[in-house]
């Protein structure tokens, strides 16, 4: 991580030079952030010894635009969290850097960021619609989440069409690492189509690390596909997933309707959010899972929200486990 730094430093100083040498531009530097706080308890809270809580758990994230198309971008993590009857007390657990990176953006269509970046393979990593508390069980089984490397990002938008394609490294021995990609295309203004995919290593740098070691293996691929749609306060997305170490394969998919979505005398843009989800999971190294979910998202004033849930999971070769969750989370822009 050092390393990462390092680099992320001399970038950032390069760009500093650039963009003090045109001084000839007006345009003001301007940052913007976000703060989200969150306090969780469950999953599995219905008396037995799994229960938890997470309080705090905060992501707070900004962009400082810089001149001439530069800008810096940053998002960080903390999560004190209560499990097996005791505080966590190991601050390198707690906190992580999800993105630290330098932007340049020539165009629209054009782009490209340096430093530890998001790797948006599957629908949750690319900032996903997903309405649960946790990552959903389809891809946090599968893939890491919040997937961040050390590298460089090509990235843009083009009519209807969104790509992204990363080159990730581990700085250590300056090594490369895999090769990411992501393309979404807008069929209309409520449906997206997206396809993601990563192909190179697993056995170095952040990736994977919140999954369980017998995925560790020389070669790593995954193919991604998702889809979201909204319309008229109705809610739909899914997500399928490939791996190819244990010939893991996942399917995700949620919808949900906004009861007050005809509620045009609320000033204060309230929703009420009931869904429905469905997760399985198989793979040679993983019991093969079912999960049901049946949950509400309360937006009583904006920025703050209230989720519950119940989850039924099915385990092919085990018993069926129940669980119970709820969340309170605000978030403030600056």
């Amino acid at each position: 991580m050092a390393q990462v730094r390092f680099a992320f430093l001399v970038i950032l100083l390069y760009c500093g030079n650039d963009i003090f040498a045109q001084n000839d531009s007006l345009r003001p530097v301007v940052f913007t952030g976000v703060a989200n706080m969150e306090v969780r308890f469950g999953p599995n809270c219905m008396g037995n010894e799994q229960a938890s809580l997470s309080c705090p758990h905060i992501i707070i994230g900004g962009r400082l635009s810089l001149l001439n198309g530069w800008s810096v971008t940053s998002e960080f993590e903390y999560e004190h969290l209560y499990e097996n009857h005791e505080w966590s007390h190991n601050l390198d657990n707690e906190f992580c850097t999800n993105t630290l990176y330098v932007t340049k953006s020539f165009t629209e269509a054009l782009n490209v960021k340096a430093g530890i970046v998001g790797i948006p393979v599957g629908m949750t990593n690319s900032r996903g619609p997903a309405l649960t508390i946790d990552d959903p069980e389809s891809e946090a089984d599968i893939l890491p989440m919040v997937w961040h490397e050390s590298g460089i990002s090509l990235f843009g938008e083009y009519k209807r069409l969104a790509y992204s394609v990363t080159a990730t490294s581990y700085l250590n021995t300056f090594e490369v690492l895999g090769l990411a990609a992501r393309a979404d295309y807008r069929v209309a203004k409520s449906l997206r189509l997206g396809f993601s995919g990563y192909i190179g290593k697993r056995c170095h740098g952040m990736i994977g690390r919140e999954t369980s070691e017998q995925y560790s293996c020389a070669s790593l691929n995954y193919l991604s596909l998702d889809m979201d749609y909204s319309v008229n306060g109705f809610l739909l997305d899914g997500s399928m997933i490939y791996c190819s170490v244990g010939n893991g394969k996942s399917f995700g998919c949620e919808c949900g309707y906004d009861l007050m979505f005809n509620s045009d005398d609320s000033k204060f843009h309230s929703q009420i959010i009931p869904f429905l989800r469905y997760d399985y999971v198989c793979s040679k190294f993983l019991n093969n899972t079912k999960k049901y979910t049946l949950g509400m998202n309360i937006v009583p004033i904006p920025n703050l929200i209230f989720k519950t849930e119940y989850g039924i999971r099915d385990y092919e070769c085990l018993e069926t486990s129940t669980q119970f969750a709820l969340s309170l989370g605000y978030t403030v822009s600056f």
